[in-house]
């Protein structure tokens, strides 16, 4: 944990405005990788401040599309960001690499150091400023960014051909396993391959017996929680076409 820091994100929404978020610079080891983020610095603080302020604006309605739930390092982020660094720079060396629902982005920024062409996606309006504080923190990854929505069937042929495609802890309402795998239909290349590390909630199994359906290949594997404050069980997900 380094010193604090704060400074100002637009609100991108009908009622405009700006919102604060107070950060704190939070370093990330995977393997010997040592790698510096803004976070938010106390997430509940954030919600409750971030629901006060649209209140006064008569904007509380937009609490849910702009929970910043994204400002933080989930362990299930950590875990798919060393599973990417155990696979190795001839996994992802010059590949085509997407993560969907990128929040801070700790498994593109790994996917960089090996070499890969990355686009980090999400759809929350304040991700773009934090990508743009953590690359400065972070000189030499290069990370692009674009806004998408993987459950909107329209943003499906925007985005085709990835070698990879990541995303953790994205399938916490049933119908996202649905979507997930009408995305990856078109988004993944014929050898590309989909990780998805998710924390062992509810419907992951629903993406793997719907993946197999749709002709994917899949295998599931259980992997060590991040440390011992874990109480996660992360559950590695990887679907190929066959």
């Amino acid at each position: 944990m380094g010193s604090d820091s704060s400074y100002m994100i637009k609100c991108v929404a009908d009622k405009g405005g700006e919102l604060r978020y107070e950060t704190s610079i939070v370093e990330a080891g995977i393997g010997p990788l040592t790698l510096r983020f803004h976070c938010i610095g106390n997430l509940d603080q954030a919600i409750d401040t971030m629901f006060a302020e649209l209140e006064k604006r008569g904007a509380g309605d937009l609490l849910e599309e702009l929970c910043p739930y994204f400002g933080t390092l989930w362990p299930s982020a950590r875990v798919l960001g060393r599973w990417v660094w155990e696979q190795g720079p001839q996994a992802f060396a010059g590949r085509r690499v997407l993560e969907l629902g990128c929040g801070l982005a700790l498994p593109s920024f790994v996917a960089s150091q090996m070499g890969a062409h990355v686009l980090a996606t999400d759809l929350h309006p304040h991700v773009p400023e934090f990508l743009a504080e953590n690359l400065l923190a972070n000189p030499g990854i290069e990370v692009g960014y674009r806004r998408l929505d993987w459950r909107d069937p329209e943003a499906l042929p925007a985005a085709s051909g990835y070698d990879w495609i990541l995303a953790s802890d994205v399938l916490y309402e049933k119908h996202q396993a649905d979507s997930l795998i009408a995305f990856l239909q078109t988004a993944l290349s014929v050898r590309g391959q989909a990780v998805i590390l998710d924390p062992d909630r509810t419907y992951w199994n629903r993406l793997v017996v719907l993946g197999r359906q749709a002709g994917f290949r899949i295998h599931t594997e259980n992997l060590a929680p991040l440390d011992k404050n874990d109480p996660t069980h992360p559950v590695l997900i990887r679907i190929s076409r066959r």
